[in-house]
């Protein structure tokens, strides 16, 4: 069972779901609008998944920063919302979304990276078996090219199922004596 799929197929339906809900254009536009936002959002705090990425340059393509501060200078009296005065903030916004751009862009090239290190040092060290720990954003594209090279693997992602577990799987992959390594030592005697 794919819970992360799970999500991704819920949340896909929400979006999908309010689309269908909006009667006008501009009402469409807003509910684009707040995806744009949220996976954004996401994406400042590192939690894209490559789906997540994909739609983002898709809605980015169409609401540049000059056109997100006009929509909502031009529409706050229609939903009812305090009068927005907007000033100098698309020149910021494009500057922050194209840092956005580049990590995760930098992120999916990185991929390819991964696979031909890891079977260098496999050559290198004559093994025939390896493990390779990396954030869930590199899981589909690295899982991709490893089908596409005839390549077999394993994922094993965690669940964090707590708001607080988060941050004690950010401590646990970052300790640098211990933490992820001491549990792949007993887990798999490497």
């Amino acid at each position: 069972f794919d819970v992360l799929r799970l999500q991704y197929e819920i949340d896909d339906l929400t979006f999908s779901l309010r689309a269908r809900l909006a009667e006008t254009p501009l009402e469409k536009e807003l509910i684009s609008l707040d995806e744009y936002f949220s996976l954004l959002k996401a994406g400042f705090k590192i939690e894209l998944s490559r789906q997540d990425f994909i739609r983002l340059c898709e809605l980015h393509s169409f609401f540049s920063a000059a056109r997100v501060v006009n929509f909502l200078t031009e529409t706050s009296e229609y939903f009812r919302l305090a009068p927005v005065r907007i000033q100098h903030v698309d020149s910021e916004l494009e500057d922050l979304s194209a840092k956005i751009f580049n990590f995760y862009k930098t992120a999916s090239e990185r991929d390819e990276v991964f696979i031909k290190q890891i079977r260098r040092e496999m050559h290198l060290r004559n093994k025939q078996n390896s493990v390779l720990v990396t954030g869930g954003f590199h899981k589909d594209g690295i899982t991709k090219k490893l089908r596409q090279k005839g390549v077999s693997y394993m994922v094993i992602m965690p669940h964090i199922a707590e708001p607080d577990s988060r941050d004690n799987y950010i401590r646990l992959m970052e300790k640098k004596n211990g933490g992820w390594r001491s549990i792949l030592r007993t887990s798999f005697c490497i």
